[in-house]
């Protein structure tokens, strides 16, 4: 059964400040959950994640009882304004690299390995960081990098001629890689549109997300989180989002349920 953040968060409240003790002070603790929102959002961003992939169509934000787990361990950690997670939301700048954040999640691991946490433990909470900031996909990103400047320097080496044979010869590769996957993006976003408009007429809905199952189902979050990434790629390619909306037959808004996302940024 997932809990969603607010719930997570009075039982925070309510561990640190329990009602039947002479001398817990007066509280609001609807209060201290804004704060902690705030909080935690910030913390996101600096590890480079945004809390906007985290919530549901409605707004809110639920986790898996692994992930209510850690996310407790991280909203005690900002209440008491202490231990690594405190200090890292206090950080004025983002993670400037993916070492940066890699070097700050294993701050993170460390910390609470020192508190008692279980090798099990320990993977499950590699698990929800990597899917909650994309670490991995990001990390293939930066070896791809990586490889490509190390073909580079293993062609210095051989005649001027020959490096420009090889190299033009990875180009071609590079550049055909990026016309397939650019064709696979237009064709495959302009079919799930369609796919997404015409079963919510079907469902007779206007939120694409009732198509994913119940609230708690773990494959509900990962396609809503597509849907955000779906929204992201539009933005950023108006050619391809020309393409989808007449394929669909209708604005990205209005498939996706958004409103003035794609206006004026």
């Amino acid at each position: 059964m997932k809990k969603s953040f607010t719930q997570i968060a009075a039982e925070v409240v309510e561990e640190l400040y329990p009602a039947d003790e002479e001398n817990t002070p007066d509280i609001n603790v609807e209060s201290i959950v804004k704060r902690l929102l705030r909080q935690f959002t910030k913390f996101i961003e600096i590890m480079g994640g945004k809390v906007e992939e985290l919530k549901n169509g409605q707004g809110r934000m639920f986790f898996e009882d692994d992930e209510a787990r850690f996310l407790k361990i991280v909203l005690l950690q900002l209440e008491k304004k202490e231990g690594v997670v405190y200090d890292i939301m206090k950080r004025k700048e983002p993670a400037g690299s993916i070492e940066e954040v890699h070097d700050l999640i294993q701050m993170m691991l460390d910390a609470m390995s020192e508190d008692g946490i279980t090798d099990e433990e320990a993977q499950a909470l590699v698990n929800w960081l990597d899917r909650l900031f994309q670490f991995s996909f990001w990390v293939t990103i930066g070896n791809c990098h990586r490889l490509v400047d190390g073909v580079a320097l293993n062609l210095l080496p051989q005649p001027y001629t020959h490096s420009m044979i090889h190299i033009q010869r990875f180009y071609s590769t590079l550049k055909k890689s990026f016309a397939e996957t650019t064709v696979y993006a237009a064709m495959m976003l302009g079919e799930l549109g369609e796919f997404i408009r015409n079963a919510m007429e079907l469902a007779e809905t206007d939120d694409p997300s009732d198509l994913y199952g119940k609230e708690e189902d773990a494959v509900k979050s990962e396609y809503r989180q597509r849907d955000t990434n779906v929204v992201e790629f539009l933005k950023a390619n108006p050619e391809i989002r020309q393409y989808v909306e007449k394929r669909m037959g209708a604005t990205v808004e209005e498939v996706w349920n958004i409103k003035d996302v794609l206006q004026g940024e």
